[in-house]
Order: structure tokens, then sequence, then C-alpha cells
């Protein structure tokens, strides 16, 4: 009788147990229902973060960031591959190599083989080098234009012109040593022209195909060690046509 008793007290804990159990399990069920994880608020995997993309999207956020309110005042133009030269190694931690830097600065040093001639040139120019290296610190803020820019044809959709010339990987320059490499290119991959009467214009030029310019306002970032290359924040475009008009 005992053991009937107590089996029986058993069986009704366990159960208790087990709706206590069920509605913990429901409670829980809802709250995660009413305050679902959002994408962006999960932690990245140990996979995600130390991925080639991942790492690279890292040193890009690393980056120093220019100021779009900067006025165009402020903006150095680069007009030659001398310009990017200048400003890549105003941003290089390396020595300056001024027999290499002769070579893309002077004719008459690229054109002799005296290397008495050539010490002389270097010993005369080296201090302008110096101070054109200098201004080219102080001022990280460049603009460059991009002469027959080519966009495609207007999106509706989008209200956009596409263009695929100002992606991470391309490149920009007058020469094939130094070049502008830009590191937010990709958020530029759509023009976009939300005034229709503006759009139209820019159309019609576009399939006549008038010239278009382009000036690149940017921000000089870093120097690539392994290579030539100015790392830069595109702030803003202005699209011209040949006699200089803003289009927009």
């Amino acid at each position: 009788m005992n053991m009937s008793h107590s089996s029986s007290v058993l069986c009704v804990i366990a159960l208790l147990s087990a709706l206590t159990a069920c509605s913990k399990n429901d409670s829980t069920s809802a709250v995660s229902a009413a305050h679902p994880v959002a994408a962006g608020d999960a932690t990245p995997s140990l996979a995600e973060a130390t991925s080639s993309k991942g790492v690279e999207q890292a040193k890009m956020n690393a980056l120093p960031k220019g100021d779009p309110a900067t006025p165009a005042s402020q903006y150095r133009t680069l007009s030659s591959d001398k310009d990017v030269m200048m400003t890549y190694y105003a941003m290089s931690s390396l020595p300056v190599d001024y027999d290499k830097v002769l070579l893309n600065y002077s004719q008459d040093y690229r054109s002799t083989s005296d290397e008495f001639k050539k010490q002389d040139m270097q010993k005369a120019l080296k201090p302008k080098i110096d101070q054109e290296i200098a201004n080219a610190k102080s001022s990280q803020y460049i603009k460059m234009t991009w002469d027959q820019f080519r966009l495609d044809k207007y999106d509706f959709q989008t209200k956009a012109f596409p263009q695929h010339a100002l992606t991470k990987d391309v490149n920009f320059g007058w020469g094939y040593d130094y070049r502008i490499e830009f590191s937010n290119g990709d958020d530029f991959t759509l023009l976009k022209v939300n005034d229709e009467a503006k759009a139209r214009i820019i159309e019609e030029k576009r399939s006549k195909g008038q010239p278009l310019d382009l000036i690149i306002y940017a921000f000089a970032q870093e120097s690539a060690l392994d290579q030539h290359h100015v790392k830069a924040q595109i702030l803003k475009v202005v699209l011209v046509d040949k006699n200089g008009t803003e289009l927009f």
C-alpha cells in the first residue's frame, strides 16, 4: 500500500514538472517571437571575421575618413603623374627614392647617362621635391578630372546613370607608375539624378556621344606600400559637359 502511494506521488510530481517545463518553453518562445534578433545584431562568426573579404573590409574601415562638407577651395588639383607621385610619397612611410622620383620629374635627368650630372641634378632639385611633397602632405583633400567619362543609359527604376569606372578594382592616373585607387568606389556605381529635367539633358548628351567629364573630389587616405597606389575616399563627384557646365 505504501509502495503504491509513493508511486502515485511520484507520478504527480513528474506530471507537474513536465507541465512547468512546457510552460517555460512556451514563455521563452513567446519572448523570442516578440524580440527577434536582428541580422545586424548578430555577432560575426570567426570564419566571417577572418575571411579575406572580412579582413579587407576591416582594413577599409580603419582608414582615415575625409569630411564631405570641406569647401571646394580646399581641394588640391591633381593633373599629372607627377602630382600623384608627390601625393604617394606624402602619404608613405618609406623614404623618398629620389632617383625614381627624378626619372618621372625631369626630362633632362631621364635622358642623361652621365652619373655626375645626375648627382648634380639630384642636389639641385631635391629641395624643390621635398617642398612639393610637404605641400601634398598638408593637403589630403584632392580633386581630379576624368576626361571622356562614360555613363551607361539612364535607369528609370533607380533614377540613376550606372557606371563601372570608379569601382575599387579600377585605378586612375596619367601614367602607369603612380595611380589613384578609390577605396569606396563601389558606392558610386549608380550616379543618381532625381531631377528628371537634368536627367533628360544628360541622357541626350550621352546618347549623342558628346564628351562628359567627371570631377572627383576625394580624400587621400594612405599609400599602398606594395605598389605605387594612393588609396583615396571619394567624397563627391560633379559631371560637366565639354563647356564646363555643371550637369549634376
